[in-house]
């Protein structure tokens, strides 16, 4: 048993990397983060309009309607600017709000929803923001909790990896049998491979590796593996891992 063993960092990254959960966590929060991207890009989002709650309202008239970069279902998204007397007073306030498609012309009278002490306004119906704010945050959210769930996992997964190779009990296992499963990772079935090996006391064990390349496992009459001495069961074919790991052994 030459354990603990030293694992070059560079074996430990590509650990990391290769891990399935780990890639598809880094790619969820790398498109969370394009779709942030893209939607600055596009339009200007006033996150904190959904703060926004009117207690007043008056009746303003559309000034102007200038079509954005934006759109929803086919529809071009305007921008519809406007005036308004607060009631009572001599104050005029001017805003704008959106809406997909031409629903108003200039100089219509639109009812005006304000909020007394922020001084936010938009016309009733409309929004104050080209885009769905809470629908963008819905996404943006969705993809990032995803993606850092997967990361967790993936790294959670790598840790144990290099902890059963840096402490595990090296020895050579013969692979029984394979089973499909529903699974699939690149358009690949992902398999259950079961193995036995027989531990440094004399104990036959049979374990199982899930993997999509069944065949890096299935190449040699006997393949490299490491267990846990306490556990057995926690073991692991090295080529399902890395088919360069045992360079490294």
């Amino acid at each position: 048993m030459d354990t603990p063993r030293t694992i070059p960092t560079s074996l430990k990254i590509s650990l990391f990397l290769s891990d399935v959960f780990f890639a598809i966590g880094l790619f969820s929060v790398f498109v969370a983060f394009i779709i942030w991207k893209v939607l600055s890009a596009l339009v200007e989002v006033d996150y904190s309009s959904i703060l926004f709650s009117p207690n007043k309202s008056a009746t303003g008239t559309i000034t102007q309607i200038v079509a954005t970069n934006a759109s929803e279902n086919e529809k071009v998204i305007y921008e519809y600017h406007y005036e308004f007397q607060i009631p009572d007073t001599d104050t005029y306030k001017k805003g704008k709000s959106y809406y997909p498609g031409i629903i108003y012309k200039i100089g219509d009278q639109v009812i005006i929803d304000y909020d007394s002490k922020s001084g936010k306004s938009k016309i009733q119906n409309m929004r104050l923001n080209p885009i769905d704010v809470w629908l963008a945050l819905t996404i943006f959210g969705v993809f990032t909790l995803l993606g850092f769930v997967f990361l967790f996992i993936g790294i959670k997964r790598a840790l144990k990896n290099i902890d059963l190779l840096t402490n595990g009990v090296l020895t050579k296992a013969k692979v029984l049998r394979k089973e499909i499963t529903n699974a699939r990772i690149n358009n690949h079935y992902v398999y259950k491979v079961y193995f036995q090996f027989k531990t440094f006391d004399g104990h036959d064990i049979e374990a199982m590796v899930r993997t999509h390349k069944p065949y890096v496992v299935e190449d040699e009459p006997e393949e490299m593996m490491v267990y846990r001495a306490d556990n057995p069961q926690e073991a692991i074919l090295l080529d399902a891992l890395s088919t360069s790991l045992k360079k490294y052994f």
